[in-house]
């Protein structure tokens, strides 16, 4: 794939306490700015998305399309004084802002998070089965963080809450490796 991309990132506020998660976010950021993609986001400069968005403002040629909710309007306030060339999008709804996120991106590429991470990533995830979008979900399997996911989801195969084709709309990596590989067979 050579087009550019926008790219959702979801990760956490928070700097994880496994160094190697937090090398995988900036092993993230250099690829976006590396490769000129653009990058979406939930609007914060902090922890782990704070070490992608470092990577990604290297390259003056990365657009940043944050999408922020009023709630947290300090947060964004001051995301606009620290990245004065984006311009963020306030939703007052948490579901129009996940919309949003979706809408904009032609990937989401889902690292080891918490429960706003999850809750991108179970959004994305939810609105592509409701064929409101065709976004492909990757998530890096960093630490072995999804094992816990992968196994409830093949549960709710077996016990009947979920479709096989449910189970298969997550793309789950086991490196960063792994992630460029999937994403390099991406057809355009």
């Amino acid at each position: 794939m050579k087009r550019k991309l926008n790219i959702l990132v979801c990760c956490s506020s928070h700097n994880s306490n496994e160094e190697s998660i937090n090398l995988l976010a900036k092993r993230v950021g250099e690829f976006i700015a590396l490769n000129n993609h653009n990058i979406v986001m939930g609007a914060c400069s902090k922890g782990m998305m704070g070490i992608v968005l470092d990577e990604v403002k290297k390259n003056p040629e990365c657009q940043i399309f944050p999408k922020g909710l009023e709630a947290y309007y300090d947060d964004y306030a001051k995301f606009g004084e620290e990245n004065p060339t984006s311009t963020t999008i306030l939703y007052s709804r948490l579901g129009d802002r996940k919309k949003a996120l979706t809408d904009s991106s032609d990937i989401a590429i889902v690292l080891p998070g918490g429960i706003g991470t999850f809750d991108e990533l179970f959004s994305s995830a939810e609105g592509k089965r409701a064929k409101e979008h065709n976004v492909p979900i990757f998530l890096i399997n960093e630490c072995g963080f999804f094992e816990p996911l992968k196994e409830q989801l093949e549960t709710m195969v077996r016990m009947g809450f979920a479709t096989k084709k449910d189970r298969d709309m997550f793309n789950f990596c086991d490196s960063y490796e792994e992630l460029m590989t999937k994403i390099s067979e991406i057809k355009d």
